[in-house]
Formats: structure tokens, C-alpha cells, sequence
């Protein structure tokens, strides 16, 4: 443990024993360090003495080993997200599912790297965590409701709080009550990370594989398998990110015709900035959608000379929507015993974008109290965000920061952990050493080709663009492969411009799984390794109806060599 932690443990020590005295130099050191290893061990039972048979390296230079739990630590997940937000999925997971789930999930971890933020987990505490809610909420349509239940229950109170302290006057507040509010809102933002996002991600990326499995129960063919799990997988409602596209290029064909004045495309931009404006507020210091970027969205629709090609497509995709409710409808009568759980799994597929947008929507609530506080910080947003809650709230109750220093580092990399009931945040060369000794990726890259998971079928050729953040968006054309690590909502226009898409990440029920089928855009997911080993420019070969990528010719940047004007 690092001197910080001592003299905490030794500080709380002495406030529950005020007549005593450490004597911390003059005690004969054997005894004291028999005394302090047993003290600690009490307090912590979970470090253990190390031995050279535990850690082969061992000679002497520590006191305790803390072990991460059995099981080789694997990334689940990487996103844009900042510590703050993680912090929250790793305590839910530690305390809130304690709760919830009766058991607790410690091997938990956020690891942030150059704006880049990956959850790892032990992967026997993933495939328990998968057995214990496969087992509580997918048994039968009555598990099922309940899981329903407790989610509703969750996003209304979370949304209800968000609700609050954006009609709450928070500069009116003295810091003692904003720190209240903010406590009041993690709470409620820890339950429905649990509840209306951990446990439905899960559950979401289960359900194709659980289905098969009952399906190949029921003695059906594979060949008629593979033709059911997409009808029943096919999201039934329309996200909000595609009524609004739709809205865009309608007002920009009517524009474009002469049919609307400038006034009225104003008043129309408006609008859209009071429906949809909230979109991209996952994290507080991602810009909203306001006017300026829904007129240029407009000016580019108006430009383009496929617009009412577009809007037919959006047409067409409306007619496959029909079409695949029509499909479902008869599977569910020519397949009885099952109807329960295609009911189940369908409204899985559906609460895929409702939990996303009431979670932004309720992000976009409680923004101004992100604000406010980063204003009597006297942070930056993206500075606020670099602080765990814990340590928002103790600036709000005793006026304590970490140093710039520290949030610098963690802006470059951070590990966050939950050990003995309390964070551990490490930044710089510790959050490295961390890094490089427990999560280590031990993905097997093949150059030449690559497999995945089939979430659309179809066979293409084209020229690689790869997106790692929403930064990228705009350098996708027309025509070319998208190879990103996961989609979301925001990326729905480019996708729509691709041949062919291709993830690191995601299943059968993924973000750019549902959209591709939507579109009938060839579709590749799951792949872990496609943004690694595909570059801009690369001619590929996507066979989704294989699920193989094969690199047909790697981009060469040519030399670029100096000219001399005289």
C-alpha cells in the first residue's frame, strides 16, 4: 500500500482511539511490524502475505499482495466515456448489485488511456454475472416482468431526479446543499446503471445465443433457426435518432423545392433543436445539438444529389419494418410453445435504444448541475469530469480537489477500483505498471483475414474508413467500408452511406447489428480485433454471409518528397 494509504488508516485508527500514541520510530521495529500487518489484515482481510510461490519476483519490497480475483481479466467493453461516468458502472457493480443481486462483482475496473475508456472484468465473475441474470429474469415470461418492473421503477425515479434539479435555481445553493442534490442523483444514476443499463447490456447480448439454444431444443432446422432469430430480433419501434432524420431531409426537400421560406425552415430548426438537441448527451463535456448544427445539417441534406434517394430509403426501411411485424406475428402462431420468449426477446431488442435515449434525456436533466459545480471548482467541464462522485461531493461539503496535477495525469490514463469499500484511482506511471502487469490483451491478430459475428448477410468489396470516435464521422464517404469499434445513435448518417460495416464490438442485438439489417447494409460485428488491424485505405473483402473480412490489398502511403521553388 502506498504511504497515503497508511497514514489514513493510521489517522482513522487514532480518531476511534484518542488516548493513544504510535510510536512510529521508537517501538522495536519487529514488533511493530508484527502489530501493523495484523492490524491491517483486520481491516482489510482480503490481503494476503506475499510468497515467491504467489509472485516469483518477490524479495521482500512489499508487506501485503492484494489479489485481483481468479480468472483472467478481459475488456468488455471500450467508449468515450470519462472517469467520472465509470466510476459509477464500477461501484454499482460493487455495492448496488450487493442489493439487487445478492452478490457483489470486486474484479470490476475502468482503464482510461489517451481519451479511450475500457471496462475489464475477471471472466469467470462475467459468466457468473450472465448465469445469475439469465437465471433470475429469463426463466419464463413472469422473471421476465419482474426484471420489466424494477427497470421502469429505476428510470422513473432516476429520470424524476433529473427532472428536479433541472427546475431547481442551483446557483441559489450553498455548496452544502448542492452537494445533497448531487449525492441524491448518484444514487439514483447508480441504480439505473445497474438495472436500466448494466443488466440490460447484458441481458441484450445474451438473448440471441439463449434463443438459439431453445430453438435447436425444439429439434427446429438450423437452416429455418437462421431465418427466425432476425425477424424476432428486428427492433419494433423507431429510435428517435431516425425520426430525426427523417425530419431533416423532409424540411430540406421542401427547402430545396421552394415549398418553404426562410422563416419557417427557422422555426423548424428550432424544433428540432427542442426535440433532438439532447441526443449526444452521454457525458457532460460532449457538445449538445443546437441550431448551427441542425441548419448545417439541412445545408448538406439540400446539397445532396441522392436526397430523395435517401428519404425513399427511409421509406423502403419503413416498409421492411412492416414487413418483419407481419413475419413476427406469424412465427408467434406457428410456434406456440415459444411465443413467451420471443415476446421477451423482442422487447429486449426494443429496450436497447429506450434505455439509451432515457439515460441521455435524463443526462441532459442534470447537465446545468455538472456546470455549476465545475464553475465554483473553478474547473473546465472536462477537468470536473476527471473526479470520481466521491470526490465532487467532498469538494462540495469540505472544499477539497485533487491537484491539476493529478487531473492532467488522469486525462492521459487512469485505473479506477473499488478495494475495501473505497476507490482506488491511480493516474501516470502507477496506472501503467497497473495496466501493463493485469490487463494485458491477449487477442491473436491474423493479417490476412478475420471473423465475426454475422449480424447482416451480403458480400462486398471496398475501400476501408475507420472511425474510432465521433471526431472521424465526417471522413466517411459514400461507398466505403465503416470499421469502427462499436456505433451509436449519432453515427446513424454515415452508416447509412456505408458499403459494408464492421466492429470490434457487439452481437446480434448491437447498435450497428439492428441498423444494418434495417438498411440491408452487410454487416460484420464482434470481430475484437477489426480497427487493429484495418487502416484507412486497405481494399477488403466483407463476406457477411460467412462472416469473414479478408484484406485483399493493405494501403501503401506514398512518399511525399520536398519541392524547392527558386
Amino acid at each position: 500500500i502506498t504511504i497515503d494509504d497508511y497514514l489514513e488508516i493510521r489517522d482513522e485508527y487514532i480518531a476511534r482511539n484518542m488516548y493513544l500514541y504510535i510510536f512510529e520510530i521508537s517501538a522495536p521495529r519487529g514488533f511493530g511490524e508484527q502489530w501493523a500487518q495484523g492490524h491491517l489484515m483486520e481491516l482489510a482481510p482480503e490481503l494476503i502475505k506475499p510468497t515467491k510461490k504467489l509472485e516469483k519476483n518477490y524479495s521482500g519490497e512489499y508487506d501485503f499482495l492484494y489479489p485481483l480475483p481468479n480468472g483472467e481479466m478481459i475488456k468488455i467493453w471500450t467508449r468515450d466515456y470519462n472517469l467520472n461516468f465509470m466510476t459509477t458502472v464500477v461501484w454499482c457493480l460493487n455495492f448496488d448489485s450487493l442489493k439487487f443481486l445478492k452478490r457483489s462483482f470486486k474484479s470490476a475496473l475502468a482503464e482510461g488511456d489517451s481519451g479511450k475508456t475500457s471496462f475489464w472484468m475477471a471472466e469467470n465473475e462475467q459468466n457468473s454475472f450472465n448465469r445469475i441474470i439469465t437465471q433470475s429474469f429469463l426463466r419464463n415470461i413472469k422473471s421476465f416482468e419482474k426484471y420489466l418492473l424494477f427497470y421502469e421503477k429505476s428510470k422513473e425515479r432516476f429520470t424524476d431526479v433529473s427532472r428536479k434539479i433541472n427546475s431547481t435555481k442551483l446557483k441559489k445553493q450553498y455548496n452544502h446543499s448542492l452537494g445533497k442534490i448531487y449525492k441524491n442523483f448518484e444514487i439514483n444514476h447508480c441504480q439505473f446503471m445497474l438495472v436500466g443499463q448494466w443488466i440490460a447490456f447484458n441481458l441484450i447480448e445474451i438473448i440471441p445465443g439463449f434463443l438459439r439454444q431453445k430453438l435447436l431444443e425444439e429439434k427446429i432446422k438450423l437452416e429455418q433457426i437462421n431465418k427466425i432469430i432476425p425477424i424476432v430480433l428486428f427492433p419494433s419501434k423507431d429510435k428517435a435518432v431516425s425520426k430525426m432524420e427523417e425530419e431533416i431531409f423532409k424540411i430540406a426537400l421542401d427547402f430545396k423545392r421552394g415549398l418553404l421560406s426562410d422563416n419557417k425552415r427557422g422555426e423548424a430548426v428550432k424544433l428540432l433543436v427542442k426535440k433532438y438537441g439532447w441526443i449526444p448527451a452521454i457525458i457532460p463535456e460532449i457538445p449538445l445539438w443546437d441550431e448551427k448544427f441542425f441548419q448545417n445539417r439541412i445545408k448538406d441534406a439540400t446539397k445532396d444529389p441522392n436526397l430523395e434517394e435517401a428519404i425513399q430509403k427511409i421509406a423502403d426501411s419503413k416498409k421492411e419494418k412492416q414487413k418483419m411485424k407481419n413475419n413476427f406475428n406469424n412465427i408467434l402462431r406457428q410456434y406456440p410453445k415459444l411465443r413467451e420468449l420471443f415476446l421477451i426477446a423482442q422487447k429486449l431488442t426494443d429496450l436497447k435504444d429506450e434505455r439509451d435515449e432515457a439515460r441521455r434525456f435524463a443526462y441532459f436533466l442534470v447537465r446545468p448541475l455538472y456546470y455549476e459545480i465545475a464553475s465554483r471548482a473553478k474547473l473546465k467541464i472536462d477537468e470536473l469530469v476527471i473526479l470520481s462522485p466521491t470526490e465532487i461531493y467532498n469538494f462540495l461539503q469540505k472544499e477539497k480537489l485533487p491537484t491539476l496535477e493529478e487531473i492532467n495525469q488522469r486525462k492521459k490514463n487512469f485505473i479506477v477500483y473499488v478495494l475495501n469499500k473505497k476507490f482506488k484511482i491511480y493516474s501516470g506511471k502507477q496506472a501503467a505498471d497497473f495496466s501493463k502487469k493485469y490487463l494485458i490483451s491477449k487477442e491473436k491478430i491474423e493479417k490476412e483475414s478475420f471473423s465475426g459475428i454475422i449480424a447482416s448477410p451480403g458480400k462486398v468489396k471496398g475501400i476501408v474508413k475507420t472511425v474510432l470516435d465521433k471526431k472521424d464521422l465526417y471522413r466517411v464517404r459514400e461507398g466505403e467500408i465503416l470499421v469502427a469499434i462499436t456505433t451509436h445513435p449519432d453515427y446513424l448518417s454515415v452508416m447509412k452511406k456505408a458499403k459494408a460495416i464492421i466492429t470490434d464490438e457487439g452481437g446480434l442485438t448491437s447498435h450497428a447489428a439492428i441498423v444494418s439489417r434495417e438498411f440491408k447494409i452487410p454487416c460484420i460485428v464482434g470481430t475484437k480485433i477489426a480497427t487493429k488491424v484495418l487502416k484507412d485505405g486497405d481494399l477488403v473483402e466483407v463476406d457477411a454471409d460467412k462472416g469473414v473480412v479478408k484484406i485483399i490489398k493493405k494501403f501503401k502511403e506514398k512518399s511525399i518528397l520536398p519541392v524547392f521553388i527558386s
